[in-house]
């Protein structure tokens, strides 16, 4: 059996260079184990590095920690990239990196600047998901989690949501103040 570990535990290494140090981790093992590289039929292997964009988004484009989360994922890169070269050779091996866009200033630093903004109170969305889902469906703790903008539900074996139901808890919380 697998165990799953605690979904705090998850959370915590996504704001951490070890999210993508694990996922490099993994890809180098993938790699080696689909034997990718290993004859004249090219492979592509697909990797997605997100540890750095979270990092940004939870401490700002201009803390310490991103720039810390670059200089340690560059490492990574080269790490990877030198250990791709030595399994399958320099000249069996192209590599191609693109992003996905910047990170805009946390509210605190664009309240300074007053330029608007806010911090929208996760509890707040999670309270107002329950608050809904308890009226049109019994109360129970609906909300299993929320990383924005994504918020998952519990399963309920004794009152399975409706699509209706869940709209109707999705526009409760587009009415809160910041969504």
């Amino acid at each position: 059996s697998v165990s799953v570990p605690d979904a705090t535990v998850g959370l915590a290494a996504r704001g951490t260079p070890w999210m993508d140090l694990n996922t490099l981790r993994g890809a180098t093992a993938a790699a080696a184990a689909f034997q990718l590289g290993q004859d004249a039929v090219p492979d592509l292997l697909w990797v997605g590095l997100s540890g750095y964009d979270v990092i940004g988004h939870q401490y700002g484009p201009h803390s310490v920690e991103r720039v810390d989360s670059l200089v340690q994922l560059s490492r990574q890169l080269e790490e990877f990239i030198h250990a791709q070269e030595a399994r399958v050779g320099k000249d069996a091996l192209a590599v191609i990196i693109t992003g996905d866009h910047g990170v805009t200033p946390l509210p605190e630093d664009s309240e300074q600047l007053r330029l608007g903004g806010g911090r929208v109170a996760m509890k707040s969305v999670m309270e107002t998901v329950d608050a809904v889902l308890d009226a049109s469906s019994g109360a129970q703790d609906w909300g299993e989690l929320f990383v924005p903008p994504h918020v998952w539900l519990r399963n309920s074996d004794k009152t399975p949501l409706s699509c209706e139901r869940m709209e109707s808890a999705a526009r409760a919380v587009a009415r809160l103040p910041g969504i």
